[in-house]
């Protein structure tokens, strides 16, 4: 699926302060349906991972995402700042804005097995335990991994 795009985001999305799970997941799915609504074509994955390099957070949930989508960094920045603000995250002091709260790298896709490997590191080894899903994806790749797993079933009866 992604290996027809000749560029993808690996987006990471950090929180402003400790939140829990269940205020994390539901932030997450408001900042994806606005990006869907901005594009007629978002395929997306997304893993949740524990933070384990940043003291003042640690544990503390964040995701990444790998799209097809071109981000404008300094909009969707500022609207991932503020939906958190919006939505009960405030911020260690009032004007705290970091800028790794919105993370994102091109990548490749000749490199999507590298890519592969990482995401499916994070859905199949993660031992972090999550009060919210730990992976999705967008309906466009979850009817692709229906079809496969259906086709495999298919052949082998």
């Amino acid at each position: 699926m992604f290996c027809s795009y000749k560029r993808l985001s690996f987006v990471t999305l950090t929180f402003l302060n400790k939140v829990d799970d269940e205020k994390a997941i539901v932030i997450l799915r408001k900042f994806l349906d606005n990006a869907k609504k901005r594009n007629n074509d978002f395929p997306y994955v997304w893993v949740a991972e524990r933070q384990t390099k940043n003291d003042q957070f640690k544990g503390n949930v964040h995701f990444h995402i790998i799209t097809n989508k071109y981000w404008k960094i300094q909009k969707w920045w500022n609207y991932w700042i503020d939906l958190q603000i919006k939505n009960g995250v405030k911020p260690r002091n009032e004007k705290f804005r970091p800028s790794s709260a919105f993370d994102v790298k091109q990548l490749n896709s000749r490199n999507i097995k590298s890519i592969a490997s990482y995401v499916t590191k994070y859905v199949t080894k993660n031992n972090a335990k999550f009060k919210c899903q730990v992976w999705n994806c967008s309906k466009r790749i979850s009817r692709l991994y229906t079809d496969f797993y259906t086709q495999l079933h298919m052949l082998a009866v």
